[in-house]
């Protein structure tokens, strides 16, 4: 997803929302802020998600994200009830922070199902561990999904 596309989103997303939710968020971020916070100081950056299990209740996970190639990616764990939701019901809801308290950024999108991590390894340690601080592919299995943004909130305090 081109910066344009996201900062479409963002603007749409914020257009939309009510009175209150832009008087709690402010004004939005731009699409290079939300890359930037989604990628601090390295690539994988730890956030929650939020996914419904198959009686439709819902389920929060702590998971690793990164936004690389203008696309953005979520690793998850293939034994994890977070992996078994995304395979049945591609809707999720993410949230990073700056840990901070001070911005943060929430997407409710699609997870698609990309690859396991250890395949993408090579691709992935060959594009960006040149030009990324202190990255590091998880050690573990991990499987790899795009996230589709449908909605962008962000806050910035």
């Amino acid at each position: 997803m081109q910066h344009q596309q996201l900062q479409d989103i963002i603007g749409q997303t914020f257009a939309k929302a009510n009175a209150h939710t832009k008087k709690i968020l402010g004004q939005p971020m731009s699409s290079s802020q939300v890359i930037q916070l989604i990628n601090t100081g390295k690539l994988l950056t730890s956030g929650f998600t939020a996914s419904t299990n198959k009686n439709g209740r819902p389920h929060i996970s702590w998971d690793l994200f990164a936004y690389w190639k203008d696309t953005l990616y979520m690793c998850v764990s293939p034994k994890s009830v977070t992996h078994f939701n995304l395979v049945r019901s591609r809707g999720v809801s993410l949230v990073v922070t700056d840990g901070k308290g001070s911005s943060a950024v929430f997407i409710e999108g699609e997870a698609k199902l990309v690859g396991k991590a250890n395949e993408l390894k090579e691709m992935l340690l060959s594009e960006i561990a040149a030009n990324v601080k202190g990255f590091q592919m998880p050690d573990y299995e991990q499987l790899i999904f795009e996230i589709i943004p449908r909605k962008i909130f962000t806050y910035k305090g």
